[in-house]
């Protein structure tokens, strides 16, 4: 809800579930399973189908947009994939990294069938993009790749630029004790948690999935609108006029919107800080999701002799 209500950044959301080479790669597990009826296998890092109920595909879906109806509703239902157990097919050793490897197309994550990767291409917007994993598991990692590994070749796809890989966890921390709150038998999940450490957010990015971690879900909700959201825009080529004339005052618009005036407690929106020349957004901002809208500046710019003059005064006092 934190993130989704009235969040003007355009986003897709797909769900992939864990793998397990050591199990699935095996000529055992494939004699057994291979025939077997009702047995749905995956592709490591595909897209799990989005789902509108419990039990109800939406033909031809692989991920949420952000321009969907529902958006809570039809991640909730996506995220619902069940538990396998080891004997029908399931996972042993699990694998969180390996799918997200595979999924992003990684050197050295695994390759997805070209049917597969042409259906999940749409799904990114680019290098230039944000990219948020959540992890959610009581295992540890057990794939071949190190969390450094892993990290740096997302900050790779990124070009270079570690602001724009964000990541969480709903695990089974390693302070935990396991006698009150168990987990899987495979060990704690250091390795993941090594690799959320890299990511710059020092430990405020980890929940316990035996707590009520529902306020804490929120607060990663709100930052990641905070961390994603353009707050300052600087005007490098003019200074605009400020006053109370909507035809030659600054006025800001996403879209189709216009971004209102923090001039009142209470209102998000925008203001003009004098000083730097800058547009400061309110992170907190809500607006309704426009596909390919951009933020847009309208204002008359001051006139260079009045500055020189000191006649300043109708643009507003920077104190």
């Amino acid at each position: 809800d934190e993130f989704t209500r009235k969040n003007p950044i355009e986003y897709h959301l797909a769900v992939v579930s864990v793998h397990d080479h050591r199990t699935y790669d095996s000529k055992a597990y494939k004699e057994k399973f291979a025939q077997a009826s009702g047995f749905e296998s995956f592709e490591n890092g595909e897209f799990r189908p989005v789902k509108d109920g419990p039990q109800s595909v939406i033909k031809n879906k692989y991920f949420i947009s952000s321009t969907d109806k529902d958006v809570n509703t039809l991640l909730k239902n996506t995220l619902k994939i069940g538990v396998q157990d080891l004997n029908k097919g399931g996972p042993e050793f699990e694998e969180s990294f390996s799918p997200v490897a595979a999924a992003f197309g990684l050197p050295n994550g695994d390759k997805l069938s070209a049917e597969k990767s042409k259906r999940q291409s749409d799904f990114f917007f680019g290098p230039s993009a944000y990219k948020i994993i959540f992890f959610i598991t009581d295992a540890t990692d057990d794939s071949a790749l190190s969390a450094s590994e892993f990290y740096y070749e997302l900050v790779a796809q990124a070009g270079g630029d570690t602001s724009k890989i964000m990541a969480f966890g709903a695990l089974v921390p390693s302070s935990e004790d396991a006698k009150t709150c168990p987990r899987d038998p495979g060990g704690a999940p250091e390795k993941i948690e090594n690799f959320l450490g890299l990511t710059g957010q020092e430990n405020s990015n980890i929940i316990s999935l035996c707590s009520h971690f529902g306020d804490k879900l929120a607060e990663f909700g709100k930052s990641i609108r905070a961390r994603t959201m353009p707050t300052i825009i600087h005007l490098t080529q003019s200074v605009p006029v400020i006053n109370d004339d909507p035809s030659t005052t600054l006025r800001v618009f996403y879209g189709s919107q216009e971004i209102p005036f923090e001039k009142a407690p209470g209102i998000k929106g925008f203001r003009y800080d004098p000083n730097t020349n800058s547009v400061h957004l309110n992170p907190s901002l809500e607006l309704t999701p426009e596909p390919g809208a951009k933020l847009s500046l309208k204002y008359t710019s001051v006139n260079p002799v009045n500055l020189q003059t000191s006649q300043i005064r109708r643009y507003g006092n920077p104190k």
